[in-house]
């Protein structure tokens, strides 16, 4: 369990982050170029495995393969370590209201390592995965050789799904399937392939159905792998805290019914840079504390969510 030493000062500002610390330019400028580097990337592996294809007509042009060769793996290299350790610097802490309700699991946790998914891309350095746990049980652990099973064989899937604060909504994506599970050593190999094809498509294929809220009180708040079917708000709609939003789902690349949780500090993954958050109305397994203030829970750890109409609104302008 990790908790902020201060949240920031935020005020509302046509949505800009108005008080928020906002990354520096070399981390802007590192998300900005990822996408593009990326596709270059592509671009230039396929164009050189194609080339190496037909035969050599001389030793200069085998030369030139051999460097074209090189080249992608630079490229790719350099992929790898943008995407794992890019430059990061201190903002301020963003208080949410928890997004579900009742027990819940935390999966991939910036309270234990930063970035929580091991990489940067797409906004989610400080991204949280939780799954929901019935009262009385545990989680199922990721293993085993059972086969594929149907999305509602999981508690988290349908659960509902609301907004962390007052905002606007400015992406709402809606249409990706619901996929049946990946969580076995015997579907591994699979969901290491899908991912790769996944991650060459882009955001839109990673995260699945997609809701955006621009927070009032700063931040841009990303609700993902939602049920097919289950985003209430459109462009443009407005939303209160509390609010259901959608469903848990298992749209995109999941091995199971998770809802995945980020703030960044633009409308759309693809160059976001993410931000540090913290949640209200939730409480760690293990305290005493009736909806503590200000955690988040780290890897495996278990805690539940109470209604939001206990606690006060949230008004970051108190800290």
């Amino acid at each position: 369990m990790r908790r902020a030493a201060k949240v920031g000062i935020l005020q509302p500002l046509g949505g800009a982050l108005a008080g928020l610390h906002s990354p520096g330019r070399k981390t802007r400028f590192l998300a900005l170029l990822r996408a593009p580097l990326f596709a270059t990337t592509l671009v230039v592996a396929i164009s050189v495995t194609a080339w190496r294809l037909f035969p050599v007509s001389g030793a200069s042009e085998q030369m030139l393969r051999d460097v074209g060769s090189l080249f992608v793996l630079l490229l790719a290299i350099l992929l790898l370590v943008l995407a794992r350790f890019g430059i990061t610097r201190k903002v301020s802490t963003i208080e949410i209201m928890t997004p579900v309700r009742g027990r819940w699991r935390a999966l991939s946790s910036p309270a234990t390592k930063v970035p929580s998914h091991g990489t940067h891309e797409y906004g989610q350095t400080w991204a949280l995965d939780i799954v929901a746990v019935p009262p009385g049980s545990v989680a199922a652990p990721f293993g085993g050789l059972r086969g594929s099973l149907p999305p509602e064989s999981f508690p988290s899937f349908g659960q509902p799904v609301f907004a962390g604060g007052n905002g606007t909504v400015v992406l709402s994506r809606d249409g990706a399937p619901d996929r049946r599970s990946r969580n076995s050593w015997l579907l591994l190999p699979l969901f290491v392939v899908e991912s790769a094809l996944r991650g060459i498509g882009g955001e839109r294929f990673v995260f699945g159905n997609l809701l955006v809220i621009n927070l009032d009180h700063g931040g841009y708040q990303a609700l993902a792998h939602l049920q097919n079917g289950s985003i209430g708000p459109a462009v443009g709609d407005r939303v209160t805290t509390g609010e259901q939003v959608a469903r848990c789902g298992n749209s995109g690349n999941s091995t199971e019914p998770h809802l995945h949780l980020q703030l960044m500090n633009r409308p759309t993954p693809t160059a976001a840079v993410g931000f540090p958050f913290m949640l209200r109305g939730i409480q760690t397994e293990g305290t005493d504390e009736l909806n503590e203030h200000d955690v988040v829970p780290a890897r495996n750890e278990y805690f539940n969510a109470g209604p939001t109409d206990v606690l006060p609104p949230i008004n970051n302008s108190a800290y």
